[in-house]
């Protein structure tokens, strides 16, 4: 049967093939179905990116946020669109809000989705909050502490950066660890006002 809900489901395949052109067909077709939507806009605006239609995704990434503006994955998504246009300081404010919307879950991947992109736009706050939840729910994974460290340093709290970056020596093999006591020797440098 023809409905929303189906060519939801065909335009989200398709953009997993990478098959941009197809999916945002069956999106547009989903949409005559139900215009407000905001997750077809937000697929939309997923599919556009990938035509290399910034345009276009701009004005889908816009409706999907009118229609469901507490989206944290499509606040998520629409920060990386727009460091991708150089819209840092629009990014850094959807990327605050996704992760304040993702501080509770229990998903970890999604929260560090989120700090992988507020690293991108420079939104080290949110990227303290994404990289802190995931590195509660997963201290195991070496790469949400380096995010951690990083969301740290880029606030100023050196010290806090170096004692995670510590932490992680402690963890890594012989053949890793150099390059961790580099970053710890040069933001230790950085918090005494050398650097």
């Amino acid at each position: 049967p023809y409905n929303a809900w189906n060519f939801h489901k065909i335009g989200l395949f398709n953009l997993e093939l990478g098959r941009f052109d197809a999916a945002r067909s069956a999106l547009r077709k989903g949409l005559e179905y139900a215009p407000h939507l905001g997750f077809l806009h937000r697929e939309l605006g997923h599919a556009y990116e990938g035509l290399g239609m910034s345009d276009s995704a701009m004005v889908a990434y816009r409706e999907a946020m009118k229609a469901v503006p507490n989206d944290a994955y499509l606040r998520m998504r629409f920060a990386s669109f727009l460091v991708d246009r150089g819209e840092s300081e629009e990014a850094g404010e959807h990327i605050l809000a996704s992760a304040n919307q993702l501080k509770f879950t229990d998903v970890h991947a999604d929260v560090a989705e989120v700090g992988r992109v507020a690293l991108r736009a420079g939104a080290y706050d949110a990227a303290l909050i994404a990289y802190g939840r995931a590195a509660v729910l997963a201290p195991e994974v070496n790469l949400y502490q380096e995010g951690l460290a990083h969301a740290y340093a880029g606030v100023g709290d050196y010290g806090q950066a170096v004692a995670v970056l510590n932490l992680l020596v402690d963890r890594m093999g012989e053949d890793a660890k150099q390059p961790l006591l580099d970053r710890i020797q040069e933001l230790e440098s950085m918090n005494n006002g050398d650097g």
